[in-house]
């Protein structure tokens, strides 16, 4: 079943939610692609594109919550670090795991393994939103409270 957005998944910064829909889109274009026959002949260039999209994404995303935790020194950056390190390794062993597969012509076990990880990034992203994200989300928005009332973050940071 694919995600729909939520306002309880909003962190209430603009960039981050439109990022978090962003990876959402990609993870239920995925979910498309479970329906698709594994069989024909553009299947693999189809999943390599999508899975190649989501992890340059992904990583774009991370790089831009990392970037925001160091320039004002959250306190939890290095553990949500962490979690994005392991879950983007978790991803790109899986996308080898998928090649290997694929590879060898195990169709039915490509559509079982496709669909185990369809539930896992759908279930790590809202679990990864809902708890990890959520718990910068007031630090964040207090600075950004600050950054509007001096004109806006450039502002703020040259303070």
């Amino acid at each position: 079943m694919p995600i729909t957005w939520s306002k309880e998944y909003s962190i209430g910064l603009d960039q981050i939610d439109n990022q978090h829909k962003k990876l959402i889109f990609l993870i239920n274009k995925l979910e498309v692609l479970t329906m698709y026959d594994t069989k024909h002949s553009d299947f693999k260039q189809r999943l390599d594109a999508i899975l190649q999209d989501l992890v340059n994404y992904t990583i774009l995303h991370f790089s831009t919550e990392e970037v925001l935790m160091d320039m004002f020194e959250y306190k939890e950056s290095a553990e949500h670090k962490r979690t994005h390190d392991s879950f983007v390794e978790l991803i790109k062993m899986e996308q080898e795991k998928l090649e290997l597969l694929i590879a060898n012509g195990n169709w039915q076990t490509v559509e079982k393994e496709l669909t185990m990880i369809l539930k896992f990034l759908q279930n790590w992203l809202i679990t990864h939103i809902l708890k990890s994200d959520k718990q910068y989300t007031e630090f964040f928005l207090e600075i950004q409270k600050k950054a509007k009332k001096q004109g806006g973050w450039f502002a703020f940071l040259k303070n």
